[in-house]
């Protein structure tokens, strides 16, 4: 198993892979299209003991998530918020299966700024404030949703 840690604001996974959460600016949820915004620099990441990593925002931003790894050592990466898979769309599932492309390359593919929302739109990732389940929506993530990566 691989062993998962927090330096310099990034989650690193084993001796060559690295996974941060960029700021961004947050553009209107209008079914407009808009140019990729800006890169403001990383997230802090904060350990909750028991809970996993906080990545602490205000509403009015937004992030992406970055990719890092060895050139010469690609990975494919799964990357899912609240239980949906951001590539895909729908529901996670957790092997990797020939013919599917439901991940990503790494360091091949160097982000990944939404989640496949259909017809070739994506949404931004930007937190909700706490809310119910029943509020939930899946093309945007909540505080109390889960954004999880894994590595094959």
């Amino acid at each position: 198993m691989l062993t998962t840690r927090i330096r310099d604001d990034a989650i690193r996974i084993g001796p060559h892979r690295a996974v941060s959460f960029q700021r961004t600016l947050r553009i209107p949820d209008d079914d407009g299209v808009y140019p990729l915004p800006p890169g403001l620099g990383r997230f802090p990441l904060r350990r909750l003991r028991g809970l996993g990593i906080a990545v602490p925002m205000y509403r009015r931003e937004a992030l992406w998530v970055s990719f890092g790894g060895a050139w010469w050592r690609p990975s494919a990466v799964k990357i899912a918020v609240g239980g949906v898979n951001a590539i895909t769309g729908e529901p996670l599932e957790d092997q990797i299966r020939p013919g599917r492309q439901d991940y990503v390359v790494c360091p091949e593919q160097p982000w990944l700024d939404g989640i496949n929302a259909g017809d070739g739109f994506i949404r931004q990732l930007w937190p909700r404030r706490w809310a119910r389940a029943s509020r939930w929506r899946a093309s945007s993530p909540g505080w109390r949703s889960a954004v999880g990566c894994k590595s094959w």
